[in-house]
């Protein structure tokens, strides 16, 4: 039996990112044993370029964020959450 899961966007995009370096570091490693060390170069740049992408968008989702946490409030505003 199935049971549904309801996850957020945000967990599904954290979960993507990982499968998606994961995969090309693999590839990476399979191709380097191999001898296929054009291929495992590529895969690994590729690694390396989904990594600084995600820290660039924490970094970014992250200051966001902070300035919405540090942004005054009006009364009406804190009254609706």
């Amino acid at each position: 039996m199935v049971v549904p899961v309801l996850i957020t966007n945000c967990h599904v995009s954290t979960v993507m990112l990982g499968w998606a370096v994961t995969f090309l570091i693999i590839i990476a490693l399979v191709a380097a044993v191999l001898g296929f060390g054009g291929i495992a170069g590529v895969a690994m740049e590729a690694a390396k370029i989904v990594f600084f992408v995600a820290i660039m968008l924490f970094a970014i989702a992250a200051l966001v964020g902070w300035c919405e946490a540090a942004r005054p409030r009006s009364r009406s505003e804190a009254v609706q959450k």
